[in-house]
């Protein structure tokens, strides 16, 4: 429907497991959110993907006492969609998803 547009695939974990492990899985959530695309009908050609493991996360894995924070890391295991017109310019992207008390 949109001729030109860009869908960018970044796929993120939490800080649980080793790094190998959660690049491991970031590349299995980019790969099964590129496989819901193209069942969507979306050309590979207008797909870009990253694997970012646990290197980029959005809201704490501990919190400041050290302590694992479960409702932190929910928010760290996320496929992010970013759209883009011909352009470039960012049509449609959910950056502010994550409750300011559990932000990073």
């Amino acid at each position: 429907e949109h001729p030109g547009y860009t869908i960018e695939v970044r796929a993120h974990t939490d800080a649980k497991g080793n790094d190998a492990y959660n690049v491991a899985l970031s590349g299995r959530r980019r790969d099964a959110a590129v496989n819901y695309l193209k069942a969507k009908g979306i050309s590979t050609a207008k797909i870009t993907t990253s694997i970012h493991g646990e290197n980029s996360p959005v809201a704490i894995n501990e919190t400041s006492a050290g302590t694992d924070s479960p409702e932190g890391r929910q928010f760290n295991r996320r496929v992010e969609l970013i759209i883009r017109d011909p352009q470039g310019t960012v049509k449609a992207a959910d950056t502010d998803f994550v409750p300011r008390e559990l932000k990073q």
